[in-house]
Formats: C-alpha cells, sequence, structure tokens
C-alpha cells in the first residue's frame, strides 16, 4: 500500500516542473521608431507564465526563475496599438540553472515598416502615413 502511494506521488511530481530546471532572463528594450532610445518603465511579460518584469531607465529588464524552455517574451503598448503594430516579441530559450542575455527587443525602424508595407524600400524623401480614417 506505501508502495504504490510512494509510486502514485512520484508519478505525479514527475509532471511538475522541477525547482532547479530553471533560469533568468535578461535584455534591453528599445524604440527604433519615436525616439531611438531605450524604453524605460515598460512592463515585459512572458506567454503562458504569470512572471513579468519593468525596465529601468536603460530599457533593461531581467525575469527570474522560469522554467526551463522556450518561452515568448511580449511588450505590448497603446502607441503600438495606434500605429496598427503588432506587440514587440522576442523568443527565448531558458536554459537550466542559467542566465539567457543579451535578449534584444525593439520596435520596428520606419524602413523596416516601409519595406513590410509597400514591398520594398522607399526613395529618398518619401514616407509612409498610418491612420485610421473615421466618418465624423
Amino acid at each position: 500500500m506505501i508502495r504504490a502511494a510512494a509510486l502514485a506521488l512520484l508519478t505525479m511530481l514527475s509532471f511538475v516542473p522541477s525547482l532547479a530546471a530553471q533560469g533568468d532572463v535578461r535584455g534591453v528594450l528599445f524604440d527604433s521608431l519615436r525616439t531611438s532610445e531605450p524604453i524605460r518603465d515598460a512592463l515585459v511579460t512572458v506567454d503562458g507564465l504569470p512572471e513579468r518584469a519593468r525596465t529601468d531607465r536603460r530599457g533593461r529588464f531581467r525575469l527570474s526563475s522560469l522554467p526551463a524552455g522556450r518561452w515568448t517574451l511580449r511588450y505590448q503598448a497603446p502607441w503600438l496599438d495606434s500605429l496598427a503594430l503588432p506587440p514587440i516579441t522576442a523568443q527565448v530559450e531558458v536554459a537550466e540553472g542559467g542566465v539567457t542575455g543579451d535578449v534584444f527587443m525593439a520596435t520596428p525602424s520606419f524602413a523596416r515598416i516601409q519595406q513590410s508595407l509597400c514591398g520594398a524600400g522607399l526613395e529618398e524623401d518619401t514616407g509612409i502615413l498610418l491612420g485610421v480614417v473615421r466618418d465624423a
């Protein structure tokens, strides 16, 4: 009876992530579009996990004790939404007991937006206009 209970407990625990199978992620969030500076006091989240981190004045963040594995980091802001841009994301591989560093997350530059919307880079002295037309 005790042996069966111990076996059942071990089986259940095998599905729970080990505390040793964790790692940290650090990175930088940068605004290539509006300010060409780090994004300060921004919230970086992890898809599927409750963990989150706020960037410092240099745009740096650190997420501690994430389960080992592949995760998606996300930064979402109303100003990105207003430009019809998706959230900024980065895929990271968290190594057991290690630190995944130098994750660089940035808004797209104007050149990249032009490329994705127009299929090719625009000539010098040209640009794009993004917005929403509303019937008044």
